[in-house]
């Protein structure tokens, strides 16, 4: 099969959202949390969550209103669900916080065992240990405000995008940066590793999703092109076979 004939599949699902620091407001009494379902191209439905007979170290039972559920609760965690749209997400408590990581608000956040990397709206993008929250490295190179940052599956390569139109990719173990991918006409404002990271996939504000191998860091194909900004991306397996010939056309 011809690699242009494969037509992406665009899923638009549901997003449910709590207030952060959920898991200290319900071990409250009578405490309460806010909670949200946002579905694409429609309002927000804004519901609370109110504990009952909760204490400090223990979370009993939470009463959720406007068809939000708790589908379960432990001392670390609370699966929530909405019943329309239907969907379903679980959230957990932070078992470690760091505050001087960043003195701005964070824009974008990941972590391994042993590394952190995070971006805040100052567009400090920082490496730090996990385990200490101690700062290791400032990756230096984006032009304008950074949107995203992760890690590759190993742990040591680091990648980033931001209104610069730019996506790089770091070393984290010495900060620098051997490639640059470039294309986009807008900001890129999502990323998303394929597999062990030979090929990214990533969205822009100029309405397209490029695919891109990282090797070359060359575009190998706009996966798709919207009439609006593309904000986040994810990729995910599929239940076919897409089978690509040996020699293909393009």
């Amino acid at each position: 099969m011809d690699i242009d004939s494969v037509t992406p599949t665009v899923v638009k699902r549901p997003l449910l959202s709590i207030q952060c620091d959920w898991d200290e407001a319900l071990r409250e009494k009578d405490g309460t949390a806010w909670v949200s379902c946002k579905e694409y191209g429609k309002n927000s439905i804004h519901g609370k969550l109110t504990s009952v007979d909760s204490s400090e170290n223990v979370l009993h039972t939470i009463q959720a209103s406007d068809s939000f559920k708790v589908e379960n609760i432990t001392p670390v965690s609370l699966c929530l669900s909405h019943e329309d749209p239907n969907c379903k997400c679980e959230f957990f408590a932070p078992n470690k916080i760091f505050s001087r990581i960043h003195q701005k608000s964070v824009v974008s956040l990941d972590v391994t065992a042993e590394l952190g990397v995070s971006v805040c709206s100052e567009n400090k993008l920082l490496i730090w240990n996990a385990a200490t929250g101690t700062v290791l490295r400032n990756l230096e190179g984006h032009v304008w405000d950074v949107y995203y940052c992760s890690f590759f599956p190993s742990g040591m390569v680091v990648l980033s995008a931001g209104a610069d139109m730019q996506t790089k990719i770091w070393a984290a173990d010495t900060g620098q940066c051997p490639r640059t991918l470039t294309g986009h006409t807008e900001a890129v404002t999502d990323a998303a590793v394929i597999d062990r990271g030979k090929n990214i996939v990533t969205v822009s504000k100029d309405g397209s999703a490029r695919l891109w191998d990282c090797g070359s860091a060359s575009c190998l194909h706009v996966l798709t092109k919207e009439n609006g900004h593309i904000n986040c991306c994810a990729v995910a397996p599929v239940d076919i076979d897409v089978g690509v010939p040996e020699n293909p056309s393009t």
